[in-house]
């Protein structure tokens, strides 16, 4: 089953290829690159990398889950998937973790760019894996549920509000306490111990808050995945 299971992985890390997403990702970096090179003169660029790192989740997590699962429904993949012997929860986590490890994967060459080595390695992958993870639940939720990309993008713009709530608090605008029941601002306090100072008490509400949503959102999708 590991075997079958990884094959599946490749395989889905072969269609990101071919469907040119791997390159689409590895262009935003560069661009992104290109801009922090532009910018060295003004010192610390931090507090914007790290606003920068946290959308690389949304564009590569959310966004294409989404674009995949409409393909899939396209090519009749699901219904496939639905007499497969191999396990559905195979199928959906395989594009979770192939599109997590694209988003962190991007996210390090931005951050290397920008700062190089100085930051913290272990609170910086698990923020940006973590988020990309639960972002790609959501899109293959709502990719499965949409019949077109335009009612995809419907279908997901009160997410993307949502997602851009931390910042308020991240700027001082509003207190954070107020933003605790969003798995995105524990993603961004992540983020934010991989540059700056962040007590323990943050650090464990963050990795415990994410991880118990990541479970509920993969307990969604298993539930209303639509096959046919």
């Amino acid at each position: 089953m590991k075997q079958s299971f990884l094959k599946l992985l490749r395989w889905d890390f072969l269609l990101l290829h071919r469907n040119n997403l791997v390159v689409l990702a590895l262009a935003i970096a560069t661009v992104y690159f290109g801009i922090f090179k532009l910018l060295e003169p003004l010192g610390d660029l931090r507090s914007m990398l790290l606003i920068l790192v946290f959308n690389d989740p949304v564009v590569t997590g959310l966004m294409f889950a989404g674009v995949i699962m409409l393909f899939e429904k396209n090519q009749h993949t699901l219904q496939a998937i639905g007499v497969s012997p191999r396990p559905v929860w195979h199928f959906l986590l395989s594009k979770v973790i192939s599109l997590s490890l694209l988003a962190t994967f991007s996210a390090l060459l931005m951050n290397l760019a920008a700062i190089g080595w100085r930051f913290n390695w272990f609170h910086f992958v698990a923020g940006v894996f973590f988020t990309s993870a639960l972002f790609a639940m959501a899109g293959i939720y709502y990719g499965n549920k949409s019949r077109d990309f335009t009612g995809f993008l419907v279908s997901i713009m009160g997410l993307i509000l949502i997602s851009a709530l931390p910042f308020l608090s991240y700027f001082g605008l509003i207190p954070g306490i107020y933003m605790l029941w969003l798995p995105q601002y524990a993603g961004m306090l992540l983020l934010k111990a991989a540059y700056f100072p962040v007590s323990i008490p943050e650090l464990i509400y963050a990795y415990a808050y994410l991880l118990i949503c990541l479970l509920y959102a993969w307990k969604q999708i298993l539930k209303n995945l639509k096959l046919a």
